[in-house]
């Protein structure tokens, strides 16, 4: 079987909007069905003739943001990203999160559109390489899959994690990821002073890259310490509510006639720091105090609509 990159596109949009496509390799059409929907029955198809594409299973979509977010240059990003992936719900919350992250919304958009393509190329060449099988795409979960973190995080169990993530660690105690999962899973379990221990040592050796430095600064926040309690080889940029992020959003904010979202701030920010010791309804809240400086436009139901100016001088 032979599909054109573009009948392999639109599969793969397909699959991505949640559809299940059947294509008929005697027609070259392409049915597309919903989960609510039923299968057409035998006579209104030949099933010999029928090739069916699933979207991805739960772990593979998890696996999909995981790939996404190891790949973003902007360390302070990323750290948050992942901490979003290691807690409950991250589906839902990994959408919030990206849904209000500027241009990494769109990158995200494209890195998930190339994978859904190779994912859909990965099909066929198993279906050529087994002419005579039917493709069975299931989604079965077998010892493996519920050793994935998604099995953990779904249950809240931290312990099973930090297990999990120990047991990499000791697979291979070179790689840093693996080693930053692990201190995750030590925070989610409050072994604040373990996470410190292992992170010490590697954030030494890697200061240049910023590399654990929101693990650390939450561990050090555990045990009610700052960052002032750590020994930085180099002093990282951390922002709090304070008049320091004020002035950071008036330079930020000076020269833009248009209002500029909490997101759109709060992204910044991001880009500018290491660490913030606020989320972005805390620093909405926290600028809805200054409406000598701001000019706010807000939802008082959901802050993500708060548009914020500078207040024009009279």
């Amino acid at each position: 079987m032979k599909l054109s990159e573009t009948q392999i596109e639109e599969i793969a949009d397909f699959l991505d909007c949640g559809l299940t496509c059947l294509y008929n390799k005697k027609s070259k059409e392409l049915t597309t069905i919903t989960e609510f929907d039923d299968y057409p029955d035998s006579d209104e198809l030949n099933w010999d003739d029928i090739i069916e594409f699933e979207r991805m299973n739960s772990n593979d979509s998890f696996e999909l943001m995981v790939d996404f977010v190891e790949q973003i240059d902007n360390n302070f990003l990323k750290e948050k990203l992942i901490n979003v992936l290691n807690r409950s719900k991250p589906f839902k919350n990994f959408k919030i999160q990206i849904d209000n992250l500027g241009e990494y919304r769109q990158k995200w958009f494209d890195f998930k559109n190339r994978k859904y393509v190779d994912y859909v190329k990965s099909q066929i060449e198993t279906i050529n390489e087994n002419e005579n099988s039917d493709l069975n795409i299931e989604n079965e979960i077998d010892f493996d899959d519920l050793e994935d973190e998604v099995y953990f995080y779904d249950r809240e169990d931290w312990v099973g994690l930090l297990e999990l993530q120990k047991r990499r660690v000791e697979k291979d105690p070179t790689d840093l990821q693996l080693q930053e999962k692990y201190a995750i899973a030590l925070n989610l379990n409050k072994k604040y002073d373990e996470t410190l221990k292992l992170l010490e040592p590697l954030y030494r050796k890697n200061y240049k890259f910023s590399f654990g430095i929101g693990l650390i600064m939450e561990a050090l926040l555990g045990l009610n310490k700052t960052e002032d309690d750590f020994n930085w080889i180099k002093k990282p940029i951390i922002l709090k509510l304070d008049e320091e992020t004020i002035n950071l959003c008036v330079k930020f904010l000076k020269g833009k006639r248009k209002p500029r979202s909490i997101s759109d701030i709060y992204v910044h920010f991001i880009v500018k720091s290491d660490f913030m010791y606020f989320d972005e309804e805390s620093l909405a809240k926290y600028l809805s105090k200054f409406t000598n400086l701001f000019d706010l436009v807000e939802d008082p139901s959901d802050y993500w609509d708060m548009q914020v100016k500078l207040k024009k001088k009279k």
